[in-house]
């Protein structure tokens, strides 16, 4: 377990959070906007769809 919490510390040390902030942050505008346009159909399938691939994708 700790090994994995290195990787990932020593993953985000060296990652551009900047650039990661921002795919964040469009990925979640996208996420208001499928959940907008699918609001009428009275399920949050597409939603939870989009979020499980933004949560693969990022």
């Amino acid at each position: 377990m700790n090994r994995i919490k290195s990787a990932i510390r020593h993953y985000l040390k060296n990652a551009d959070l900047l650039l990661l902030g921002l795919a964040l942050l469009a990925s979640g505008l996208g996420l208001v906007l499928v959940f907008s346009a699918t609001r009428s159909f009275g399920t949050t399938k597409f939603v939870v769809v989009q979020g499980a691939a933004i949560a693969l994708g990022v």
